[in-house]
């Protein structure tokens, strides 16, 4: 449960941040919580019967389905992320799934690989990078 909170908490505060450098969005942090409530819920729901890489599939659908303003589209892609943090603590292993995924602290290396895996997987969205990242703290934290 650790790590949900710790995911949501990093997200919200992600979000704020822009939304309060956007201007306009100070009272919707309640609001921002409760999507990352239910993005976490519908992921864990939907990794409970799939494994690793279809939610990694299905998290980069969602990303690149992101449409409006800045704050819109930063949003939804942050509840991509979300979901993808709630699938995969309860889906099935792929094999090689965390294979070569960098430490946190190793920044390019993260840059790099997350660049590496969107390529090879065909993605050029700009919420790919992202949710790479996502994949591999994920996989530091197994």
């Amino acid at each position: 449960m650790k790590k949900i909170s710790l995911s949501l908490t990093l997200a919200l505060t992600t979000f704020t941040a822009l939304a309060l450098g956007c201007g306009g969005m100070e009272g919707k942090l309640e609001e921002l919580a409760a999507q990352g409530e239910v993005a976490m819920a519908e992921g864990q729901s939907f990794g409970s019967g799939t494994d690793q890489d279809t939610c990694l599939s299905e998290s980069l659908n969602r990303a690149e389905a992101c449409t409006g303003s800045v704050m819109e589209k930063g949003t939804c892609q942050g509840m991509a992320q979300v979901f993808l943090q709630g699938c995969l603590d309860m889906s099935a292993a792929s094999e090689g799934f965390c294979e070569g995924a960098p430490a946190q602290d190793q920044i390019m290396d993260m840059v790099n690989w997350g660049i590496a895996q969107c390529e090879a997987a065909g993605r050029t969205h700009d919420s790919c990078g992202n949710l790479m990242q996502t994949r591999a703290e994920w996989c530091n934290g197994q």
